[in-house]
């Protein structure tokens, strides 16, 4: 298996050659640029099913290990442990997501726009694979360029001019971390921070701005997934990483004051998700409340508890990649996500309705739900030694549940107006994928143990 993770960083950078020799203004130049992109996604699923296949849990070295020299003194590592095989395959089944939801929806610019996604699966892919951390710090600066690019472009909505500020800081504080890791080492705790903000940027704040204030969901339903959910990943991965991986040693520096300021920006978000109208700004703070759950665990003091953070962010990003998609749904019907504006939607669209009911149980971390084992982890593993978090986790999981089946029963009840009794129930491309999201994550609560054999793998403390 010599170089197949190389292949999964070069198989995108691949097809963006092929895009741009794609002909402009020919009737088939659109699905031939997305003929490629599918053809490159399905390609890096088909990878990384053969890379969990050869992936052996027992191991306590990464897989698959290559060592790259640029200059002298300048070595670069590929590898994967489980931690990184889990989020490269959670990635590439979003990609692979993205391009179906992308099938037949008509964009300006074909040519660009799937270059740019393709850009951005390269560089996804080489942050799951570097095991090194200037590598990946490389990447991580890197993937959120076409991720800004695909939402100025194709996102609608006015366009805030603080996006750009968020991606200077972004890069600017990874870049001062690379300089301040190589030329000072002493500086730990003052590069950790540094990353600290990157990954609080990208993982919690991007997908509430991104919703909020840019994509609507009358954009691409591809852009609206990968701007909320990719960003998702790459912040709880590299977040992971550096507290398990890369600068073990000074985790315990960080725990007190990650979990008070984590505690109090779910509380601020959940309070948030109450005030709001628009559906769709709901699950934007439904997202960054999950995201201070999931980091707060990973600073509990139980390897089990860290598993169950992990295993709340893989769960996470599927369930909401149907939730998205019901919003779209929504959208398309009414061209409204006003929760006190739609309602009665179960008489005129019965099947969405018991869809979205599905979802709606799923994301609450209903039993035998991906998302119902990781909070099970993190409680009974915290309830021993930190009893007060175990609580709040709980209170957490009444309090997401709370305000999402208070929107459902507001949007899906009651009578429904004369103008929503002509729209049509879902469709069965629809249904098919929203089913097809919410498998990963009841497969993720039924077969826990073949997914945690994984974690057993996890380089904690081994810096290369």
């Amino acid at each position: 298996m010599s170089h197949l993770l190389l292949l999964m960083i070069f198989v995108p950078l691949i097809g963006i050659a092929f895009t741009a020799l794609v002909k402009r203004g020919e009737i088939r130049t659109a699905k031939n640029c997305k003929d490629i992109r599918a053809i490159i996604a399905a390609s890096e699923v088909i990878l990384c099913i053969i890379a969990l296949f050869y992936f052996d849990k027992e191991t306590s070295e990464f897989w698959g290990g290559e060592l790259f020299s640029w200059l002298d003194g300048f070595n670069y590592y590929l590898g994967a442990d489980g931690l990184s095989l889990l989020f490269l395959s959670a990635a590439a089944l979003l990609f692979l997501f993205i391009i179906i939801l992308d099938w037949n929806v008509k964009t300006r610019m074909t040519k660009e726009y799937n270059i740019f996604f393709l850009w951005l699966q390269s560089m996804i892919m080489g942050m799951f694979v570097a095991s090194d951390i200037s590598l990946f710090t490389f990447f991580f600066i890197a993937f959120p360029i076409p991720l800004f690019l695909l939402l100025k472009l194709w996102g609608v909505g006015k366009d805030k001019p603080y996006n750009n500020q968020l991606l200077l800081i972004n890069t600017c504080a990874g870049a001062l971390f690379l300089i301040s890791v190589f030329s000072y080492p002493e500086m730990q705790i003052l590069s950790v921070t540094g990353l600290l903000f990157s990954y609080l940027i990208i993982g919690a704040l991007f997908p509430i701005l991104a919703i909020n204030n840019n994509a609507r969901a009358e954009t691409s339903p591809a852009v609206l997934c990968a701007t909320s959910t990719l960003p998702v990943l790459a912040g709880v991965y590299g977040f992971s990483k550096t507290f398990i991986s890369y600068f073990y040693e000074v985790k315990p520096l960080f725990a007190a004051p990650i979990i008070i300021i984590a505690s109090l920006l779910f509380l601020f978000f959940s309070l948030k998700a109450f005030t709001q109208k628009d559906f769709l700004k709901l699950i934007s703070c439904f997202i960054s409340a999950t995201i201070c759950i999931i980091f707060m665990g990973i600073f509990l003091s139980t390897t089990i508890a860290i598993e169950g953070a992990i295993y709340l962010s893989l769960n996470l990003v599927f369930i909401v990649t149907a939730l998205l998609l019901c919003a779209h749904i929504i959208w398309e019907r009414t061209t409204s996500l006003h929760i006190f504006e739609i309602n009665g939607l179960f008489t005129t669209m019965p099947l969405f309705s018991s869809l979205f009911f599905i979802t709606v149980i799923t994301v609450v971390s209903f039993p035998l739900t991906g998302g119902f084992i990781g909070y099970f982890l993190m409680i009974y593993e915290s309830f021993k030694d930190e009893i007060f978090i175990s609580l709040f986790l709980i209170f957490s999981m009444i309090l997401t549940a709370i305000y999402l089946i208070n929107a459902y029963q507001k949007m899906m009840q009651g009578a429904s107006p004369e103008k929503f009794l002509d729209i049509k129930d879902i469709s069965l491309k629809e249904g098919l994928f929203i089913i097809l999201c919410l498998s990963f994550s009841f497969g993720l609560g039924l077969f826990p143990d073949w997914f945690l054999g994984f974690f057993d793998n996890l380089m904690i403390g081994g810096i290369l």
